[in-house]
């Protein structure tokens, strides 16, 4: 008896809601959007527009398997490799955030290799050096978070961080320096 009472009222429920006009249209109605317009907007900006999209795309995709070399370094420096320290919520959402960091540093040289693809070689020189910039410090950050200061060895650490420091610059100079070389030798052959 209760069955037949609820399947008649289901029945009357369905009724009532296909006589009125209900959400479940045959056709969907499209609104197409209008053409890109060019903006004025400087080409970093969207530069800039674009990387924060991938990076947003990014979180909501699979992450592609890491390099053999960040893989070791993971392994070497994860909590469960570590006896005697504990895994806290923390350190988890730390470590997250350094695989986040990672991962916008590969969008970035990808984006680079786009707009070298696009014929923009500047700008992705410029790219890759700020990449390189980021993974620098990511590096930097890691060694001083494995490595504490204490004793005579923390001298040697600050000389040879200052020296990279150095090394770098240098070799950044010298970057520029060929760029400015580069430009100048087909303006004087012509």
């Amino acid at each position: 008896m209760k069955s037949t009472l609820t399947t008649i009222l289901v029945i009357l429920v369905l009724a009532s809601l296909l006589s009125k006009q209900t959400p479940f249209f045959s056709e969907t109605v499209v609104k197409a959007q209008p053409p890109a317009q060019v903006s004025d907007e400087p080409l970093s900006r969207q530069i800039d527009r674009f990387l924060e999209s991938e990076v947003e795309r990014g979180k909501h995709r699979d992450r592609p398997e890491r390099p053999d070399r960040e893989r070791e370094h993971m392994r070497h420096h994860s909590p469960e490799d570590r006896p005697g320290e504990p895994r806290h919520p923390d350190h988890r959402e730390h470590e997250r955030r350094l695989d986040e960091q990672r991962h916008r540093i590969q969008k970035m040289h990808v984006a680079a290799e786009h707009l070298q693809d696009a014929g923009l070689p500047e700008l992705a020189h410029q790219v890759h050096r700020e990449a390189e910039e980021q993974h620098q410090r990511l590096q930097q950050h890691l060694e001083h978070r494995h490595h504490p200061d204490h004793g005579p060895h923390h001298e040697v650490r600050e000389s040879l961080q200052q020296l990279r420091n150095e090394v770098n610059e240098l070799k950044r100079e010298v970057h520029e320096l060929r760029m400015i070389l580069k430009e100048r030798i087909p303006n004087s052959a012509r």
